[in-house]
């Protein structure tokens, strides 16, 4: 009975320990948060841009949510199958940042490529509206489908790299997606209030490509590496 006794303290101890956040979770948070103010730039900023291929209606709308979205599943699936066998999470998660922010900078030329191809080929396939509309879904999905697939993949990189028992999942997932969430938010005021009016649509895909990268580097740096990897005890 005394050594359990003892023993307890010193258990509520190590079980406090363990459920600390690891070293540099605050700043892991804010660089999720840049990352969902940049994909929503992103998105917002590529919805305008297809209205220059599809017309602004619905279609370019339409295509840029879908395909935006059919990207982050994608990449949730397959990239967050593939983390389980990393060793440094964090650190694939701040590649994965800044695939995102240089596959975006080249975005808008991608569309435009589209775009021109499609005048291009326009007389041999106006007697199809399906072949018109087919081949302008297949060029953005083309185009956005890799950083959008590289977005899906950074929340459950992250998560691996955060999360060291499952018991701290539900906890530390909440609070990661809540804090992506609310930069996703600031992200869509920013771009259709403020930066598409002030600075135009180029600039504005550059500057959520900056954010990209800033939180690339703030998540590379070694010392935010966690001290264990994720484990489901």
């Amino acid at each position: 009975m005394k050594r359990a006794r003892i023993a307890n303290p010193v258990r509520q101890q190590v079980e406090s320990a363990s459920a600390a956040p690891p070293p540099g979770f605050a700043q892991l948070q804010f660089c999720f948060f840049l990352s969902g103010a940049a994909g929503l730039i992103y998105q917002v900023a590529w919805t305008k841009s297809l209205g220059l291929l599809f017309g602004y209606t619905a279609y370019s709308t339409a295509t840029a949510i879908a395909v935006f979205m059919a990207g982050l599943a994608l990449g949730s699936y397959f990239i967050g199958k593939r983390s389980e066998s990393s060793g440094a999470p964090v650190r694939v998660y701040a590649w994965l940042e800044l695939g995102v922010g240089l596959t975006g900078a080249l975005s808008l030329a991608g569309l435009a490529l589209v775009r021109e191809l499609y005048l291009h080929l326009h007389p041999f396939m106006e007697a199809s509206k399906f072949l018109l509309l087919g081949f302008r879904v297949l060029g953005a999905m083309l185009v956005l489908g890799i950083p959008t697939f590289l977005m899906g993949g950074t929340f459950p990189v992250l998560m691996r790299g955060v999360v060291r028992r499952s018991q701290e999942l539900a906890q530390r997932a909440g609070r990661m997606y809540a804090v992506n969430t609310l930069g996703a938010v600031c992200g869509t005021l920013a771009a259709g209030f403020f930066l598409l009016p002030a600075i135009g649509l180029r600039l504005s895909v550059f500057v959520a490509v900056f954010l990209n990268f800033v939180a690339a580097a703030l998540a590379y740096r070694p010392e935010q590496q966690p001290n264990a990897p994720a484990r489901t005890a």
